[in-house]
């Protein structure tokens, strides 16, 4: 990862949830890069060509790593078809199911 000071720190209280998960999100990233970048390290995935010994191979529980920018729940649960999620930052496609679009007049 970079060590750079989080986005948190250059933020307004006012706009420290939008901060809070374009850092988040940024961090997501970051741990997606390097579990991309280890997966050379795993035998299985060398197709017989083994470069290295491996003794052991771990991975970080990141639950949200997979989430949409803005998303404060778990990842399966946004647009997942069955449940509106509308607690979770930014708003869930399943919300709109049953919804029909209507106009509005303005009356003077």
């Amino acid at each position: 990862g970079r060590d750079l000071p989080p986005v948190t720190a250059k933020c307004k209280s006012t706009d420290m949830m939008d901060c809070k998960a374009r850092e988040e999100d940024s961090i997501n990233k970051d741990e997606q890069e390097i579990e991309k970048q280890a997966l050379w390290l795993d035998p299985e995935d060398q197709a017989g060509s083994k470069q290295v010994d491996v003794t052991k191979i771990s991975v970080d529980d990141v639950p949200r790593m997979n989430s949409p920018l803005g998303w404060s729940c778990l990842p399966e649960q946004f647009n997942d078809g069955e449940t509106c999620d509308c607690d979770c930052g930014i708003w869930d496609p399943d919300c709109d199911g049953g919804l029909r679009r209507v106009f509005a007049v303005r009356s003077t």
